[in-house]
């Protein structure tokens, strides 16, 4: 068993790769590089999924298809920052309460 300190050392360091990548894919969608957006998504989406994170993984997954099929991917981008930011709150109740 995985100690609750070594997880929340593990969870603060997903949100700050989270937060970055997402800033990147943020930064890279007016730019119209959707194939930055997509590998953005999918690294974002890999971790999620393996701390098991399903609502991050989900909407990182609508985000990747979206940009592999060259579909607009603004208000998918909005929804995953909120969902990625709603973590915190989330965890807040739990042992694994972010710092």
């Amino acid at each position: 068993d995985i100690e609750a300190d070594t997880v929340v050392e593990i969870l603060v360091k997903f949100m700050d790769d989270a937060r970055a990548r997402h800033a990147t894919a943020r930064a890279a969608a007016p730019a119209g590089d959707l194939d930055k957006v997509r590998r953005e998504a999918h690294t974002i989406k890999g971790a999620a999924a393996s701390l098991g994170l399903p609502a991050v993984r989900d909407g990182c997954l609508a985000l990747e298809q979206a940009a592999k099929a060259g579909e607009a991917v603004g208000p998918l981008l909005a929804e995953l920052g909120r969902r990625i930011e709603a973590l915190p709150g989330q965890l807040s109740t739990t042992a694994y309460a972010l710092p």
